[in-house]
């Protein structure tokens, strides 16, 4: 079988939740690492058997990574894309693609001209229970989508990252760093959104790192903290979105969608849920069912699933699912947002979207269906 070498830049605390994820898969092997900090690359590449651990430059002036994932902070993304693309490697990144939406743009431009590819997480769309609803719904089980609804509703990354400072610049916030996957989730439902509109507020103003070897430092707050969204789509239907790290507690669902026979609340946006709920007025129907998927990636951490299928899809020469495009999409809708409140008026899309394919249904654990 064919294989695609794959390098990370960034052997932070993410990097874990990646490579478990993409050591399952045979179609994939590890290259070369690289962190500012030798000693993490160093024990990541002992720890998962990557050829050597290296610095950035080596790395990318080797031969020995074919797809490099890209695990630094937000700010630096652009950068770090556009250096991969230029040393003639495909690049998977942590969302966002970049913290602007003219930096995407000159990621997914130079990616053209070198004829090379770029994926983007999150990818928790593909996710078993994510992709069941999705068939459930294209088969008509809730009638016509009409509207959705889903929120982030947490107080931040204060009390358990050991440096949150970079979660309030511009460029984060709850909107890029958790409000991505919400919007990502309701995108192959619904397909691209036309128009945004939202409120928002620094509601928090006085917050101090909670961890131990920050503890105390104030944090500079310089992004929206709370915002109430809403989402208005091309083929029909809106969503409202409440994106918050303003919120103690809280027991709002975190996804719904509404048809006009019915109801979904959808699995978290965050993990790779199992099961999922669905009220349908259908003749059988009239009230809640819980549904338990039989698809494959579900009940555990799957990250890293959409840069396994990525890697496939560059094998098979197959358009891949967890693409640039889609993230440039979800940047112009998060940063359309921001803007409406900021401007007060609704901002227009400029940005393309077409749904991926759903995986096919006999795909089994550890398969990506463009090898099959």
């Amino acid at each position: 079988m064919k294989k695609i070498k794959v390098g990370v830049i960034g052997c932070g605390m993410v990097a874990s939740s990646y490579l478990n994820t993409l050591q399952k898969f045979a179609h994939v092997e590890f290259g070369a690492c690289a962190d500012l900090m030798q000693e993490r690359a160093v024990q990541v590449a002992a720890e998962y058997g990557f050829q050597r651990a290296c610095s950035v430059d080596e790395l990318l002036a080797g031969d020995d990574s074919d797809l490099v994932l890209n695990l630094t902070i937000p700010a630096v993304h652009c950068e770090v894309n556009l250096a991969i693309l230029a040393s003639g490697k495909h690049v998977y990144s942590e969302k966002p693609l970049a913290i602007k939406l003219a930096e995407a743009q000159q990621v997914l431009a130079k990616a053209k001209e070198k004829g090379l590819r770029v994926g983007c997480a999150p990818d928790t769309f593909l996710a078993g229970a994510q992709q069941h609803c999705r068939q459930l719904v294209e088969r008509g089980a809730i009638g016509r989508p009409v509207a959705a609804f889903g929120a982030v509703s947490g107080h931040g990354p204060d009390a358990y990252h050991a440096n949150p400072h970079f979660f309030y610049e511009e460029g984060a916030g709850p909107m890029l760093d958790q409000g991505v996957y919400v919007i990502t989730a309701l995108l192959p439902l619904f397909g691209r959104v036309k128009t945004v509109s939202a409120r928002a507020q620094i509601g928090v103003t006085d917050r101090t790192v909670l961890t131990e070897q920050r503890f105390g430092e104030k944090i500079d707050i310089k992004t929206p903290t709370h915002l109430v969204c809403a989402l208005e789509y091309e083929e029909g239907g809106m969503a409202n979105l409440m994106i918050s790290w303003e919120i103690w507690a809280s027991k709002l669902p975190n996804m719904e969608l509404y048809g006009t026979a019915g109801t979904m609340r959808l699995p978290h946006w965050n993990n790779y849920q199992s099961d999922f709920d669905l009220f349908t007025t259908e003749e059988g129907g009239g009230d809640w069912q819980n549904i338990e998927t039989d698809r494959p990636y579900v009940g555990g951490s799957y990250r890293g699933l959409g840069m396994a299928e990525m890697a496939a899809a560059i094998i098979a020469d197959r358009p891949h699912r967890a693409s640039g495009a889609r993230a440039n999409h979800v940047l112009d809708i998060m940063e359309g947002l921001v803007r409406s409140a900021r401007e007060d008026k609704p901002i227009e899309m400029t940005t393309p979207y077409d749904r991926p394919e759903l995986f096919a249904e006999n795909v089994q654990e550890g398969e990506i269906d463009h090898l099959l």
